[in-house]
């Protein structure tokens, strides 16, 4: 099967290679996204099989397997507006058959008695020599290639209109096969969403050389032989208006026949309608869904020139071990008239040609070896006259196989910014016939990596667009470098970029608050937010609005944190102790989140603790009191050694009452510490006293309780 179709030169390239790439048997599934609608096409992988399609149909499946930005746990059957398809009766071909020449192909390779092509083409007379069934099997799937109403009618298309923006489906065709035929298939898979929509490319590397009334007009198939199944190719006179020079496409070769190697340009000889007048040419590419993609931006133009009896004949190179061997001709009427010959080559057709010797080749030489041949090239021979003429064949185009990829790329650096656009750049490897490059991108670390360019990249920076709003607070990427022949290198080593963070994290969470005589204890529940930085710790003493950050525990460094393992909540809580508290005093605490983009979470909820004073001070000796009836008051006085004290306590009561605090004595450097006088005294009454010493964080022992009448 695949020699015949490379033979007749109707290869589908997409359908023909996955089917040649597998040794099962089956139906081959393509699918084209568009904003709202995704279109499927599908084919057999054989004669019998296309026979079976036609007598049982086939039977189409839809899954729904990602949505909201999250792959389903278990992929959900969707309904099909159409799930069963056969080819149409005959009676609904009808009103196609005078209006789409493609339709009238695929109804006579389905209900014709017997295929009749011209005999005017050398190459048609080769297919009419092929057996009938592969011959209508062959001709139904390159209408169907070339027409969406044949490939409609023929079953071999569905356009789904039940789509939404966000989900991807997995669709699966398969042949409607009864229990009782036992041929084993394979069904056709595809994964697709209306996300996955991108712009038809444009052709690359047009270029041409123009000859005796034709044109030889060469561009790379190559890169999109997934995209395109045939070229058409336009002519304008002016370079404004431009027409189709045939009614049926180029068809795509995947392989050269002779070398079996990726055919990287196809070439195509197109007729002029006369020399000395300039034309322009462009091409078009064709998908399997009979779509035309836009125009080429390269353009060749330029005249055919009348060739004189002076002709060299460049047959078509052959190529042995990585040799090209190159045979030419010239008229018995001009051979006495040589001089010799020279041979160049060049990247392109219209290109800058080195010629591959010194001086002249003999007049009699007709073959010439290039031992030094690599890549796709272009060869010419040149025939001089003994009297000066010239004459230069028509350039041939030799792609010898290159099966040795590039190294991987090296990334070197990358960057997103608050808009979620996100700039890489890499180093290219150390090969000279690097291409351009891929990327590819993974939202988590371990996720497969999806391919995002849609043409092969020449620059080695890259600009890209990512939402910021993902649970994922990390993106991936991959560059992978292609050669001339597309032969793809490893994939670079991972780049991690981190999304600029516009959400703060989630406040951290007091647990409790403990007093102690030598700190307060603090125990908390940590930000639960994954990108969490560091928590910061602020105290204010309570009644005043002055908060004062006390402590800053980086996610790295939690040495001055005691961790807690909290079963019912199954997470980690910490335990901080503030040493730096005045006993006594009332305190309130706050924490704050900040995360890895310096992005504050609002305060937690306050806590409040008092940390109790400790009494550790010897008490007050020697207190004695005495009264000055004159001066109307009790005079207390006393002795205390010890340094730092800030007051004195008073505690009075009258009579058999109850001791409370009286009054307190501020030490200051000028007033007298070990002295006071109570001028609220009455006569006839008893007082008792007793005196505290106080200082920062410390209170003394109460003294003993001395007693006087007034």
């Amino acid at each position: 099967m695949k020699g015949f179709w490379s033979l007749i030169g109707i290869l589908w390239v997409v359908f023909s290679a996955e089917a040649q790439n597998s040794t099962q048997a089956g139906v081959k599934l393509l699918t084209r996204a568009h904003q709202n609608e995704i279109k499927l096409r599908w084919a057999p992988t054989s004669p019998l099989l296309w026979q079976y399609g036609l007598q049982y149909g086939y039977r189409l499946e839809k899954l729904l397997v990602y949505q909201n930005g999250q792959v389903l746990p278990k992929p959900r059957p969707l309904t099909l507006a159409k799930v069963l398809f056969r080819a149409a009766p005959q009676a609904k071909w009808q009103p196609y058959l005078e209006k789409d020449a493609q339709a009238t192909v695929a109804y006579q390779a389905m209900f014709g008695e017997k295929m009749q092509v011209s005999s005017n083409n050398k190459i048609l007379k080769l297919v009419e020599q092929a057996e009938q069934q592969q011959l209508r099997f062959t001709f139904a799937l390159m209408a169907a290639d070339y027409s969406a109403i044949a490939a409609q009618l023929s079953g071999l298309s569905f356009t789904d209109k039940q789509v939404k923006k966000g989900e991807k489906y997995l669709y699966r065709i398969r042949l409607n096969l009864p229990a009782g035929i036992q041929v084993k298939t394979e069904a056709g898979n595809a994964y697709v969403g209306t996300d996955d929509y991108a712009p038809l490319p444009k052709p690359l590397e047009l270029d041409g050389k123009f000859g005796d009334k034709n044109v030889l007009l060469v561009w790379n198939q190559l890169y999109y032989q997934r995209i395109y199944s045939g070229y058409f190719i336009e002519r304008s006179e002016d370079g404004k208006k431009y027409q189709l020079t045939s009614q049926l496409p180029h068809a795509v070769f995947e392989k050269d026949t002779l070398q079996s190697i990726p055919q990287r340009y196809m070439t195509v000889v197109d007729s002029l309608p006369q020399n000395n007048k300039t034309y322009y040419f462009r091409v078009r590419g064709l998908t399997p869904f009979a779509e035309l993609g836009p125009p080429s931006d390269s353009i060749v133009t330029g005249q055919g020139k009348s060739q004189n009896e002076w002709q060299v004949v460049l047959e078509k190179p052959t190529i042995k071990k990585q040799q090209v061997i190159l045979h030419w001709q010239v008229s018995d009427k001009i051979a006495s008239h040589i001089k010799g010959f020279k041979v160049a080559k060049a990247a392109k057709a219209q290109g800058k040609y080195q010629s591959l010797h010194t001086g002249l080749l003999a007049a009699g030489q007709k073959l010439y070896v290039d031992s030094v041949a690599s890549g796709a090239t272009y060869y010419q021979v040149k025939a001089i006259g003994k009297n000066g003429e010239e004459a230069t064949s028509f350039p041939h185009l030799v792609q010898l196989p290159d099966t040795i990829p590039p190294d991987a790329p090296v990334v070197l650096a990358g960057v997103v910014d608050t808009l979620g656009a996100v700039t890489l750049r890499w180093a290219p490897p150390n090969a000279k016939d690097v291409r351009g490059y891929h990327v590819f991108r993974s939202e988590g670390e371990n996720d497969e990596y999806s391919r995002i360019n849609v043409t092969v990249i020449n620059d080695t920076t890259f600009a890209d667009s990512i939402n910021l709003r993902s649970l994922n607070p990390y993106i991936h990427y991959k560059i992978q470098a292609v050669d001339q022949y597309f032969n793809p290198s490893p994939l670079s080593k991972m780049l991690r970029l981190k999304r600029p963070d516009k959400i703060p994290p989630l406040s951290p969470v007091f647990v409790r608050a403990l007093s102690t005589d030598s700190s307060l204890t603090l125990q908390w529940q940590a930000s639960a937010s994954q990108d969490v930085a560091r928590h910061l710790l602020y105290r204010a003493e309570m009644g005043k609005d002055q908060w004062q950050l006390i402590a800053n525990f980086t996610q790295l460094d939690t040495s001055a944190l005691q961790q807690v393992q909290d079963t019912s909540l199954h997470n980690t809580q910490y335990i901080f102790q503030d040493e730096t508290a005045n006993p006594g005093r009332q305190y309130q605490y706050t924490l704050v989140a900040v995360d890895s983009s310096h992005l504050e979470s609002p305060p937690s909820r306050p806590v409040s603790a008092r940390r109790i004073a400790r009494t550790i001070l010897p008490a007050v000796k020697q207190l004695r009191a005495s009264q000055n009836f004159k001066a109307k008051w009790i005079e207390l006085e006393w002795q205390y050694s010890q340094p730092q004290v800030t007051a004195f306590r008073i505690y009075r009561a009258k009579g058999e009452a109850n001791l409370t605090l009286y009054k307190t004595i501020e030490v200051t450097a000028d007033q007298a510490t070990n002295l006071f006088q109570d001028k609220q005294v009455a006569k006839g009454l008893a007082y008792r006293y007793q005196v505290q010493a106080v200082s920062p964080g410390k209170v003394a022992k109460f003294s003993k309780v001395i007693q006087i009448r007034y």
